[in-house]
């Protein structure tokens, strides 16, 4: 026997537990016996003659699963290293496994293979799961797993299986073809093992994986033989249900009652067309970096959402300008270069009928709005056509001071002043930049204010001025917001053009979005037609800035700030004030992309504690947290869309997180594993647990 070793008797069965219930080791029991010397060699059946088998067998044909990490326990290990995280993989694997290192194959890849069980019948097959491991020598695994006193039966020459008593698991133990390495294959059950075990150890496990890092293959076709048939019958029979619901709602229009069923029929198109998708993680070392992609893989773009994406692909490149003069201080942008627009011809002209019939069948339009609505609808489909490129990008305002203490009996008047902060906070500012002048998207907002103002009219003309309406009935009626079109505005970028919804708020309503309960409000003398009580307004802006052909549209109930974030965009703004002057970024100049964009997870948390409640128990400890971090969250974590075309095309996402974010996390870490981290975690948290 070769490579003589002392090993621990526990060793193998936890490697072995692992393998056959896909987790992770727990921690391991005291040895029954001590260290064995296997210098004897194992006590198995009698095995037959001959060298190890060398050919690879089949792939199983039921087959749809295939992840491989190749070096698992290296790549953590350099990552924890680059990150100066004190903590060694390897350490942590020898205090839960004794002789993890001298049993496991670190350079080699870990492996899963799952297959459906082709006797299973009906839409929830069994799936058979197998994972395998490197060994460094086959010998030794075979006579620690006797020594453990396992069921150890030799299949033939380099073929062991072993097996518990109780027979809750099966394994095998394969040998290497060229040397004394060896595979450990486990699975739940014989039949499982059968199926995949050989396969995963020599088939699989015979040569090494391709790419660092990990990646799973997922396969489309065997999935599409199983549960195909069965999805279009489920999707008929929603189609048919939606059909009769329009005949029920009298509607006949053909591209209505069409829509259902082509919905239907796109969707499992789309499903016959995916041959397969990919999942690929790798981690890199200088400099650190994760990067995340998943990828679909088409075998024919018959289908609209595959026309749509190849077509996208086709135009792919590098981040338009537009997206370049997004502000500095964005905490999330995306840029999207569309495909061919007339793949959604059709789907703008059901989306039009279907909107124009539910406005004239509102019960408070009466006749005679039909042309309104009808230019409503066109104007709003012809201003919100993809555009070859356009950007969507948002912002959270700063925290500035310190939050405002509230007493426990707030005023109404506090209570009011609290909930427009929370309310300008929480929408902070969003940006859209498009590909095309701003005359259409004007147009469309003066037609949706007078609309709107129809609706209002329509609205107070059908509660009676006298007789059973209630105070109550005044309330609401006084609290409807008012749209307004603002076209003179000084300061502004030159042919600005805003839309102003008005909002009241009234201490009833603040209490509610605060959920605070304020002090009885002073009586006044009430206004005309409204009852009593503190009000105050908030007025979210809608901005439409023209800029040569392109068009900025900006929203915030801050309409300082949005002035500032619009006045940044334009091409004769500074560039300093961009996002073509902000560090990070670089890596999303790559050409080939059809979108891309970032977002920083510590300013988006910050927007959305502020939605949810900014001075919650559970907001002060994640703003805790985040303040332990050296970045605090907000270096940008990068995302785009790539693709291939040809006859095969693929469509893929990738995402990239960069090192100052693994920085913070490796913080984290170290106070979540280290005495002194662990001693100013809790103390932070300890505080914000104190009342």
């Amino acid at each position: 026997m070769s490579s003589r070793r002392r090993r621990s008797p526990v060793a193998l069965s936890c490697l072995i537990a692992a393998c056959s219930t896909l987790t992770a080791c727990g921690e391991a029991p005291a040895p029954k016996t001590p260290t064995v010397d296997v210098a004897a060699g194992p006590a198995v059946s009698t095995a037959p003659g001959g060298a190890p088998q060398v050919s690879a067998p089949k792939e199983p044909a039921s087959l749809f699963l295939v992840a491989r990490w190749k070096g698992p326990v290296r790549d953590a290990a350099r990552a924890l290293e680059a990150l100066g995280v004190p903590l060694s993989v390897e350490a942590l694997l020898e205090k839960r496994m004794a002789n993890a290192s001298t049993l496991i194959d670190y350079e080699g890849s870990l492996d899963v293979a799952m297959s459906l069980d082709p006797s299973s019948a009906g839409d929830d097959p069994r799936v058979f799961a197998g994972l395998s491991l490197p060994l460094r020598n086959f010998d030794d695994a075979v006579g620690i797993a006797v020594h453990e006193q396992r069921e150890v039966v030799t299949v033939r020459p380099g073929v062991v299986r072993t097996s518990n008593r109780g027979g809750a698991e099966e394994c095998l133990i394969v040998q290497s073809a060229g040397g004394p390495g060896a595979r450990l294959v486990c699975a739940r059950s014989t039949r499982e093992l059968d199926t995949l075990g050989e396969w995963m150890a020599r088939g699989l496990g015979g040569a090494p994986p391709g790419t660092d890092g990990l990646v799973a293959t997922l396969r489309g076709a065997r999935l599409r033989e199983r549960f195909l048939t069965p999805l279009r019958t489920d999707a008929n029979e929603l189609g048919e249900q939606a059909r009769a619901f329009l005949a029920a709602q009298n509607v006949t229009d053909p591209d209505l009652v069409a829509a259902p069923g082509i919905v239907v029929d796109e969707g499992i198109q789309f499903l016959k067309d995916v041959d397969g998708a990919a999942l690929h993680l790798s981690l890199a070392s200088a400099p650190p970096h994760l990067d995340v992609e998943g990828s679909l893989r088409f075998g024919a773009r018959n289908a609209w959402l595959t026309q749509v994406l190849v077509s996208a692909t086709e135009k792919a490149g590098s981040p338009p300008a537009l997206f370049w003069h997004a502000p500095r201080d964005t905490s999330s942008a995306t840029w999207v270069r569309s495909g061919d627009p007339h793949l959604f011809d059709g789907i703008h002209r059901v989306l039009r009928k279907g909107l124009a019939l539910a406005l004239e069948r509102l019960p408070i339009m009466p006749p005679g709005n039909e042309q309104v609505i009808a230019a409503f609808v066109a104007s709003a489909f012809n201003a919100f056509t993809p555009t070859p490129t356009f950007v969507v990008v948002q912002g959270v305002f700063p925290a500035g001071k310190k939050r405002p203490a509230v007493s426990a009996r707030p005023t109404p008047a506090e209570t009011l002043a609290e909930a427009k902060r929370v309310a300008t906070r929480a929408i902070g500012w969003q940006l859209t930049g498009l590909d095309a002048p701003a005359a259409e998207y004007i147009a469309w907002g003066k037609q949706s204010v007078d609309l709107y103002a129809r609706v209002v009219k329509l609205i107070r003309a059908s509660i009676p001025t006298h007789g059973k309406v209630t105070d109550e009935d005044r309330r609401l009626l006084g609290l409807l917001p008012q749209l307004t079109t603002v076209t003179s505005l000084p300061g502004w970028p030159p042919g600005t053009v805003a839309f102003d919804l008005q909002i009241t708020l009234d201490s009833e309503l603040a209490e509610l979005f605060t959920k605070q309960r304020s002090v009885p409000a002073v009586k006044v003398a009430p206004k005309p037609g409204r009852p009593a009580g503190a009000e105050d307004t908030i007025t979210l802006r809608i901005a439409v800035v023209p800029d040569g052909n392109h068009t900025w549209i900006g929203l915030s109930a801050d309409l300082d700030e949005l002035k500032k974030h619009l006045a940044a965009t334009l091409d004769s703004a500074p560039r300093e004030g961009t996002l073509a002057a902000r560090d990070g970024l670089s890596a999303l100049n790559d050409p080939g992309q059809t979108w891309g964009g970032f977002f920083s997870v510590g300013t988006l948390i910050d927007g959305t504690l502020e939605m949810v409640g900014g001075g919650s128990h559970l907001g002060a400890k994640l703003n805790g947290i985040l303040a332990q971090m050296p970045d605090h969250g907000q270096t940008p974590i990068l995302w785009g869309g790539t693709g291939t075309t040809g006859p095969t095309p693929t469509s893929a996402l990738k995402l990239r997180v960069q090192a100052a974010t693994l920085a913070d996390v490796a913080t984290l870490v170290k106070l979540a594993t280290t005495p002194g981290g662990e001693e100013v975690l809790g103390k932070m948290l300890d505080k914000v647990d104190r009342p």
